[in-house]
């Protein structure tokens, strides 16, 4: 059920059916290893805002969007905790998006540059940090948010 409802966001090689070509793959690993420096770029800028170099207007916005992320941590985190039901929903709901998305292959060889880049250079969980602080920046849910700082910007 859940899955239909997420294969029509992701085709398998971008849409071209059947394995990516070499050039297609080696572009998707650059792309996601290029992703961990855009996704630092960002953290960077949020500390900046958050600091007062753009201003005071944005020390506030950037402690409203952290606002924003912790309470929908702590709420997501109460409904889970109290729920069994909305646990197992989740976790499906996790699962079969995850595997929407890695039936693209390229998806595959974006976050597999990702990944490898972000541990190579300890700049991960930065670019991580980063990717989800930009998105709630441009006005992504919490969710989006969450999502974006493990794909990155351009992971799907």
């Amino acid at each position: 059920m859940w899955i239909s409802r997420f294969t029509y966001l992701f085709n398998a090689c971008g849409g071209n059916p059947g394995h990516c070509s070499v050039g297609q793959a080696v572009g998707a690993i650059g792309d996601g290893a290029y992703s961990v420096l855009t996704g630092v770029g960002d953290a960077l800028n949020f500390v900046g805002r958050s600091i007062g170099l753009s201003g005071q207007d944005e020390v506030a916005r950037s402690d409203q969007e952290v606002n924003i992320a912790t309470d929908a941590a702590v709420e997501s985190a109460k409904i889970l905790y109290n729920s069994a039901d909305a646990r197992a929903l989740a976790m499906k709901a996790t699962e079969d998006a995850a595997k929407a998305y890695f039936d693209d292959e390229l998806h595959r060889y974006y976050i597999g540059g990702r990944l490898v880049f972000g541990f190579a250079t300890s700049l991960g969980p930065v670019a991580a940090i980063g990717d989800g602080a930009h998105a709630l920046q441009q006005g992504h849910t919490a969710m989006d948010a969450l999502v974006r700082s493990i794909v990155g910007k351009g992971g799907g």
